[in-house]
């Protein structure tokens, strides 16, 4: 448990800052970036719990 809760604090302070800080260079929208890392991290963590 402990690691999934820091992976997912990683991730999405990781996005947070880069947004804050301007550094999405993309043309690509943002909510729907921010919507796929939510799905991964999601999908990430049910399959490790699976095993």
């Amino acid at each position: 448990m402990d690691h999934a809760l820091r992976a997912v604090r990683r991730s999405f302070h990781g996005f947070a800052t880069l947004q804050a800080a301007h550094g999405f260079q993309w043309s690509a929208d943002v909510d729907e970036s921010f919507g796929w890392l939510v799905d991964l991290v999601d999908q990430g963590l049910r399959r490790s719990t699976s095993d």
